[in-house]
This record gives C-alpha cells, sequence and structure tokens, in this order.
C-alpha cells in the first residue's frame, strides 16, 4: 500500500505536511481475528 501512496502522491497536487501520520484502529486486536483487523491510516496533506 506505501508504494502505491509513493507512486500517487508526485502527481496528486498534494504535499505533505509536517504532522504526525496516525492511524486509528477500528475494531479491537485483542478480540479480533487477525484477517478481520481493520485499520485507518491518516497521512497529512496540503
Amino acid at each position: 500500500m506505501l508504494s502505491d501512496f509513493a507512486k500517487w502522491l508526485p502527481d496528486c497536487g498534494y504535499e505533505l505536511r509536517n504532522a504526525s501520520v496516525f492511524e486509528k484502529y477500528i475494531n479491537d486486536p485483542s478480540r479480533t481475528e487477525e484477517q478481520k483487523l481493520k485499520t485507518e491510516i491518516y497521512i497529512p496533506l496540503q
């Protein structure tokens, strides 16, 4: 996925902001099977 992002970013018209990337876990890893885990990744752009 990150390689797709690296290919997309130079041509998208946006640039990275000077802010932290963060992850939001949608379900609980201690109660969810690994293949069903969902995570949102937030990448600050400007």
